[in-house]
């Protein structure tokens, strides 16, 4: 046995245990914040994700370390004051972050990463331009420079860190630097559409909206996930879809085919951009994100396109687009049968006219109130010209509905469904009062949730 022992502690001598690898540390030293605990994080579409909590020692010193390497991405040095630094992380992952809270960007020091100090360089240039930019602006006053137009103030810092920029992208092509400030570059428009009033040329106002439309994300690579760890990506997303694009719902689509066809080889990318679509268009603003919306589960998450989603999600999914469906723009309205206030049965298949107001309403709803009436006026001043209404009382009190029909003298076709045997609130999703719908002569969804002064406005235009 003790030759055994012995033999062993000799192996031990020669071949001693294998040191465990870091693949990644982080060195912080932060003045001001001695025996703090500081957060690091990385950012992720809009949302800043939490990776580690680290103890600085009582120098202000601490450090993060993984055997795993870090993905490639824009880095949140969280501080205690909720303050926070950001860092650029991608292949030099041994070095040191050193700043002051006196001023956490301009004391911001990088050690050990050459594209790291570079991007705290970019950093402290563009916040110096901001903070100029910004300068009185809660005052309304301008930037105070001798003989100087407030516009020019800035012009040579920009043009300093325009060419900063484009040294970069330049010079390092191909590191994640240069691919992230390429990617807050616009499209460069032909010199032959730059406008100089272009609300007096609308042709070439519209074919320069289209170019820049058409090529807005020339200049970002989906398939380079380290540039999903960015915020800056999520506001590119989030300006197209929402300020550059028509809210129509063929225009939507046709943008989120595109979107998602960018991302094509890339299953991150992909997930990103598809998670990012769900929710821009869940909580739906007008009935052009309600259509994108079905069409966006329909053909990416119900079809099993996007397997990374958990089933309680599919089926919460599911459950809300079912809901959107009946009442989709240019879908037929259903067929409701409902009562009038005297008993008798009417369905909404029986109102022929060119055009029908689908309202629902109730009379103890402030809106509901005060849309009424401009409803009814705009009727009166249509109803020559083939405007019918179908007004639903939501409640089942059909005296206080009465009463007040009568002090507002309001006799076009009013309808109930006390015992709301017509389902009439999962059909026309009635989650909330006043809602309305507007019907062409086939009875098809031509418009909804519109105000009176929009539902006005289309009848000045469509019965001139």
């Amino acid at each position: 046995m003790k030759i055994i022992k012995t033999l062993l502690l000799s192996l031990i001598a020669i071949c001693p245990l294998k040191a465990v690898e870091t693949s990644c540390r982080l060195e912080f030293n932060f003045k001001g914040l001695e025996n703090k605990k500081i957060v690091l994080g990385y950012e992720y579409g809009n949302k800043q994700i939490v990776l580690d909590t680290i103890k600085l020692n009582s120098e202000g010193k601490g450090y993060y370390a993984s055997k795993t390497r870090l993905i490639g991405g824009i880095y949140v040095v969280v501080f205690p004051n909720q303050k926070y630094l950001e860092v650029l992380v991608n292949d030099e992952q041994f070095f040191t972050i050193n700043s002051d809270t006196s001023d956490l960007v301009k004391n911001l020091t990088i050690e050990g990463s050459e594209e790291s100090e570079l991007f705290r360089q970019y950093q402290v240039q563009a916040n110096e331009l901001n903070k100029k930019e910004n300068i009185n602006k809660d005052n309304n006053q301008p930037e105070i420079v001798p003989n100087k137009h407030p516009s020019h103030a800035n012009l040579e810092q920009k043009k300093q860190l325009e060419k900063f920029t484009s040294k970069i992208i330049l010079e390092k092509p191909n590191t994640f630097l240069a691919s992230y400030l390429k990617m807050q570059k616009e499209p460069d428009v032909p010199e032959n559409m730059t406008l100089q009033h272009p609300t007096h040329n609308k042709e070439a106002f519209l074919k320069r909206y289209q170019y820049i439309k058409n090529h807005y994300f020339d200049n970002i690579q989906f398939q380079d996930i380290r540039l999903l760890r960015t915020r800056l990506i999520y506001e590119k997303l989030e300006y197209y879809f929402n300020k550059l694009v028509t809210q129509d719902a063929d225009s939507l689509i046709a943008s989120t085919n595109y979107v998602v066809s960018l991302t094509k080889g890339n299953d991150e990318a992909n997930k990103f951009v598809l998670n990012f679509l769900y929710i821009n268009f869940r909580n739906t603003r007008n009935p052009g994100q309600e259509k994108a919306l079905v069409y966006l589960a329909d053909n990416y998450y119900l079809n099993g396109k996007a397997p990374w989603a958990e089933k309680n999600f599919i089926k919460l999914l599911k459950a809300k687009t079912d809901m959107l469906r009946p009442t989709l723009l240019g879908n037929i309205a259903p067929n409701i049968e409902m009562q009038t206030l005297d008993g008798k049965p009417i369905k909404l298949n029986d109102i022929k006219s060119d055009f029908l107001i689908v309202y629902f309403w109730s009379p103890d709803c402030p809106k509901c109130k005060s849309e009424i009436t401009k409803i009814y006026s705009i009727y009166n001043n249509y109803k020559s010209k083939g405007v019918q209404v179908f007004a639903v009382y939501t409640h089942a009190d059909k005296e206080m509905c009465i009463n007040f029909l009568n002090e507002k003298k309001i006799d076009w076709t009013n309808v109930y469904d006390p015992l709301l045997k017509s389902n009439f609130v999962k059909l026309y999703n009635v989650n909330n009062t006043p809602k309305l719908y507007l019907l062409d002569k086939e009875k098809k969804i031509i418009a909804k949730n519109l105000y009176s002064f929009q539902l006005e406005q289309f009848f000045k235009e469509k019965l001139k």
